[in-house]
């Protein structure tokens, strides 16, 4: 790695990814670090600058919900990653090891919605059982890599 590469490297892990506390550590203005970043970005080395928080967006209510399926299919396996890529309310999904085959990440208003939705998913026919997990993050994201942007924030 380049040696001005792995000193922005190093100063975002140091600030843990906070912006304006990055430029100011390698004393850029903010718009000489977004130009940066999208170079960075555009030689394959970083992949996002902003993430979407849907809990300031009306989806405050976390869960994890695994699922194992009924039948390993590739028509079962499409169609269930489909329905996955396609509701708005998942942020992430995974395939897993174990007893389950999927973690699925997804947001609501509140519990009673996301109990709704979890029904839903385990009527599919692809599905065989679900488990919900109601979570509260206590810090961090559940996107691999390092977040560049606004200070995390601990939920209240």
């Amino acid at each position: 790695m380049q040696p001005r590469m792995r000193r922005l490297f190093e100063a975002a892990l140091a600030v843990r990814g906070d912006l304006e506390a990055l430029a100011l550590r390698l004393g850029l203005s903010d718009r000489s670090l977004r130009h940066l970043l999208c170079l960075i970005r555009g030689v394959g080395a970083g992949r996002a600058q902003d993430l979407f928080d849907p809990r300031r967006c009306g989806r405050p209510y976390e869960v994890q919900l695994r699922v194992q399926l009924a039948r390993y299919t590739r028509a079962d396996i499409t169609s269930f990653e489909a329905f996955l890529q396609d509701d708005p309310v998942v942020t992430a999904a995974a395939q897993v090891t174990g007893r389950d085959d999927y973690q699925i990440i997804a947001f609501h208003r509140d519990a009673m919605a996301a109990d709704v939705w979890a029904r839903a998913v385990g009527d599919r026919t692809e599905v065989a059982r679900v488990t919900l997990l109601r979570t509260r993050t206590r810090f961090g994201h559940h996107v691999p890599g390092l977040l560049l942007g606004a200070r995390l924030q601990k939920p209240d």
